[in-house]
């Protein structure tokens, strides 16, 4: 019985990854060109798909949103204080941010997300950029936070105020075990409401015109530190 679970778990997972080659893209063309990822492009199938006609039922991990942009390109900007990090990116999508700072030689990389699909991936693009990530796939913010992590990692995650007053308490819990937390977004309310005076602007980013439209309008990006 154990044998055949398992084989269906794998078969699972081969049939989700299929379909994500498949509706995906590789591509570079993007703010963090060291990184190759499968993202959704005006070539792929999904970019125009009806949503009851959607193999997949919520594709964001395939979107690389302007807040994870901004947070992975300064990544990459300062390599140094990543390496032989423990990093943790909270809400992975398609594991930009975790990936990046792998690449930086961090210690160890944890790439976080409730969704299986996106945790398929993450663990592809990881494997496509010669990274090695750890994958967590549950909600760990309804926890307390049990490893220490040098750095946490959050790409426009405050989308909901709702959502987002929780994950900021979260957030502060991590800040007060010493991690060192890093937000990236382009400018949301919930984000910019609520939270703005307890962050320190550390980093801003002027998004390519052609990503304005899949961006909700911003033409920038930042990175705030907590």
């Amino acid at each position: 019985m154990k044998l055949y679970k398992y084989g269906s778990l794998c078969l699972k997972r081969v049939n989700i990854r299929n379909g994500i080659a498949k509706h995906t893209e590789v591509t570079d063309d993007h703010m963090t060109p060291e990184l190759k990822l499968r993202l959704i492009t005006p070539r792929s199938p999904l970019w125009t798909d009806k949503p009851e006609t959607c193999e997949f039922k919520n594709p964001f991990w395939a979107f690389y949103w302007a807040g994870g942009q901004a947070l992975t390109r300064y990544i990459l900007d300062h390599a140094e204080d990543f390496q032989g990090r423990y990093v943790l990116d909270l809400g992975s999508g398609c594991g930009a941010s975790a990936i990046a700072a792998a690449k930086c030689n961090a210690k160890a990389c944890f790439a976080n997300d409730v969704d299986n699909v996106s945790c398929e991936a993450i663990c592809m693009n990881a494997h496509m950029n010669g990274c090695r990530v750890h994958i967590i796939q549950k909600n760990i913010i309804a926890k307390k936070i049990q490893f220490k992590f040098d750095y946490v990692l959050v790409g426009d995650m405050f989308y909901d105020p709702f959502f987002a007053s929780k994950l900021f308490s979260w957030l502060e819990m991590c800040k007060s075990k010493g991690a060192d937390v890093l937000i990236g977004d382009p400018g949301r309310y919930a984000l910019a409401k609520n939270f703005r005076k307890s962050l320190k602007l550390i980093e801003e980013y002027q998004l390519p015109l052609k990503y304005a439209a899949e961006n909700n309008g911003f033409t920038s990006s930042a990175v705030w530190r907590l």
